[in-house]
């Protein structure tokens, strides 16, 4: 199912409104069954930006596979990173008793992407082309991480309407799949795959 463009530019407005801790952007959301699977048509959107960032990482030349197999190893990773997450929250949004929102948090968190995915983009990019020094551009890349952390946070929070020391655990259960996925990723390039954003 592919979303209108009123809709996609609707939900992308949200996300901007939920950046700016904006508890009203939830609104331009279609928060439905057949809204939560047009909002993975956002993975197509993020899909471009994700592809820069993976060749930014190529080129430094940290990485050991042919780019074909590094290709292949991080398309199905990038699948299966959009996919995980909202079978654990399906779980863990029942343990909280927090199932009737499931539908919406997801549509926010998944349109949500799109912007985390083009500030994270725009200082990988500064740090490639080196208009920050190392030094400047670690701390750069930390500070825009830590943001995209809150930001999660808040979507936890107005999304699913749960205290913030929870929406702070959810976060926790995002990064940790995260690390997961990721460690699995790197494990499947070889030892030579570690590297540092």
């Amino acid at each position: 199912m592919i979303p209108s463009r009123r809709e996609i530019f609707a939900s992308l407005y949200g996300s901007w409104r939920l950046a700016h801790f904006d508890k009203t952007g939830m609104a331009y959301f279609e928060k439905t069954v057949e809204g939560f699977w047009r909002s993975f048509f956002a993975a197509l959107l993020v899909a471009p930006l994700y592809a820069v960032m993976l060749g930014l990482r190529y080129a430094s030349g940290s990485e050991a596979d042919d780019p074909v197999l590094y290709g292949l190893i991080e398309a199905i990773s990038y699948l299966i990173s959009w996919f995980a997450y909202p079978v654990v929250m399906l779980s863990l949004t029942q343990a909280l008793d927090r199932r009737d929102r499931f539908v919406g948090y997801m549509v926010a968190y998944n349109w949500s992407l799109v912007l985390q995915n083009c500030v994270l983009l725009v200082v990988a990019i500064l740090g490639a082309l080196n208009v920050l020094g190392p030094d400047i551009a670690e701390v750069v890349w930390l500070l825009a991480v830590v943001a995209v952390f809150v930001y999660l946070w808040f979507i936890g929070r107005v999304g699913l309407g749960v205290p913030a020391l929870t929406a702070i655990g959810i976060v926790s259960v995002d990064v940790l799949l995260s690390l997961v996925i990721s460690a699995i990723t790197e494990h499947l390039h070889g030892p030579a795959s570690a590297y540092a954003p």
